[in-house]
């Protein structure tokens, strides 16, 4: 049982650390459909001082210029910057640069834990913070994936300027993610049993962290989030159920807020139809004109478009519907009676 506690206690707060080169994140030059496009990488120091690694792509006539617009891709858990490569075609296609970094305790970044959101909403602001007053952005948008869309709820409640919120995936509370995963996944334990077992885990992720994961609730942070919100989840997601979505949905404050469901799994591909309104949002709240967008992008047969390294590289045979969200996209609430790392 000691093995299974101690299990529990590191998917939470240390799951799988992804690793990767940075050749990942693909050339730091490139022409997209004939627009050239430059990657900066950069390091932050977020309120821990803890230095975290990011990338910031955007057009090359854009760098030195300011008031530009852009969008920060938040990774899930047990991932990393890398992921943002996925999206990226979505926001450069648009006209707007993407910033992307490693929450503290993943990837290349400092840290050796995660907090489902707790203290990554100060990641979330360092970011913010660095790419208005040291790159020159105007208009910043968030775009979030399960851990990292709750971590943009949490700061989006205290910074009102924000141009807008997409939101994939959120869990409503850490507390209610857990029980369900534990008490509904495979093997799982009795409810009452879980609830116990919780508030042991509880203690010991606070005693190592400082983090309290009864208080990390993005459901109560959305009832202070006023910017317009697209929030989205997959229909047999039994990570992040539907219902998280929902919930946050309805205590949300903002007027602006959409609710989109989509089949497929938590780390299942989005279709196509969720990416084009993810695309479309940012168009809106980032005031990007039709001007501004790139025509010729690379699309797939059916008119989807490609992840950004697959539009730099020769064209291969693809199932529009294969799933991008390989591993590190890993569920990050393993059953204690399961290994997380697997």
């Amino acid at each position: 049982m000691s093995a299974v506690y101690d299990t529990l206690v590191e998917a939470v707060i240390r799951p799988p650390r992804a690793e990767y080169e940075p050749e990942a994140l693909g050339p730091a030059e490139f022409s997209y459909a004939g627009v050239s496009v430059v990657r900066h990488d950069v390091e932050l120091v977020n309120k821990r001082g803890l230095r975290l690694c990011a990338s910031l792509w955007q057009r090359r006539d854009a760098v030195g210029t300011h008031g530009w617009p852009a969008c920060v891709y938040l990774h899930g858990n047990a991932s990393c910057r890398t992921e943002a490569t996925l999206v990226a075609s979505e926001v450069l296609q648009r006209g707007a640069a993407l910033f992307a970094f490693d929450f503290a305790g993943c990837g290349l970044s400092d840290g050796d834990y995660i907090t489902l959101g707790h203290f990554e909403k100060d990641d979330v602001e360092a970011a913010v913070t660095w790419l208005r007053t040291v790159a020159g952005a105007g208009a910043v948008a968030l775009w979030g994936r399960s851990m990292g869309a709750t971590s943009a709820l949490l700061h989006a409640a205290r910074d009102g300027s924000l141009a807008g919120l997409i939101c994939d995936s959120p869990f409503s509370s850490v507390e209610a993610v857990s029980l369900e995963v534990v008490s509904e996944g495979p093997g799982g334990m009795a409810r009452w049993l879980a609830k116990l077992a919780l508030a042991a885990v509880a203690h010991s992720v606070h005693k190592r962290t400082g983090f309290d994961l009864y208080k990390c609730r993005p459901v109560d942070a959305a009832k202070a989030c006023t910017v317009p919100l697209l929030i989205a989840t997959a229909t047999a997601d039994t990570v992040v159920r539907p219902h998280h979505s929902e919930a946050i949905y309805a205590a949300y404050a903002g007027v602006s807020k959409e609710l989109v469901k989509f089949g497929g799994s938590h780390s299942s591909a989005r279709p196509t139809s969720f990416l084009r309104a993810a695309s479309a949002f940012l168009a809106d709240v980032l005031d990007l004109p039709p001007s501004a967008a790139i025509d010729a992008a690379p699309r797939s047969e059916r008119g989807r478009l490609l992840p950004l390294l697959e539009a730099l590289e020769p064209p291969a045979p693809q199932a529009d519907g294969a799933s991008p969200f390989a591993p590190p996209f890993a569920s990050p609430f393993a059953s204690p009676f399961a290994s997380p790392f697997a």
